[in-house]
C-alpha cells in the first residue's frame, strides 16, 4: 500500500499489491490491482499472466485463458513461458473440478 501511495502510476507497485491480495485470498482486490497495473503498462506480459492466474483461481477460466494468451502473444519467447503454461494448466484443472 505504501508503494502505491508513493507513486500511484507505478505498475510494479500495483502488481506487488495484487500479489499480496491474491495470497491473502482477496481475489477481487487482486484482480482490481492487476487490472490497474495493466492499464498503466498494457505491454507488460507478466501482468496479463497474473491476471490469468487470478481469474482462473477465482473460477473464470475463459477470461483466465484470454489473459494467458495475451501474455504469450506479447512475449512468445519469454523466460517465464513455462510457468505461464503451467499456471494455465492449473487453472484449467481448477475449472474441471469446480
Amino acid at each position: 500500500l505504501q508503494a502505491v501511495g508513493f507513486d500511484s502510476r507505478d505498475p510494479l507497485a500495483h502488481r506487488a499489491l495484487a500479489f499480496v491480495h491474491f495470497w491473502s485470498k482477496h481475489h477481487d482486490d487482486a484482480i482490481r490491482c492487476i487490472r490497474q497495473a495493466i492499464e498503466l503498462d498494457p505491454y507488460e506480459a507478466e501482468n496479463y499472466s497474473m491476471l490469468g492466474q487470478f481469474l482462473g483461481m477465482a473460477g473464470d477460466y475463459e477470461r483466465a485463458r484470454e489473459g494467458f494468451d495475451r501474455a504469450i502473444e506479447l512475449s512468445p519467447r519469454d523466460t517465464f513461458l513455462t510457468p505461464w503454461y503451467s499456471n494455465l494448466a492449473m487453472v484449467a484443472t481448477v475449472a474441471l473440478v469446480a
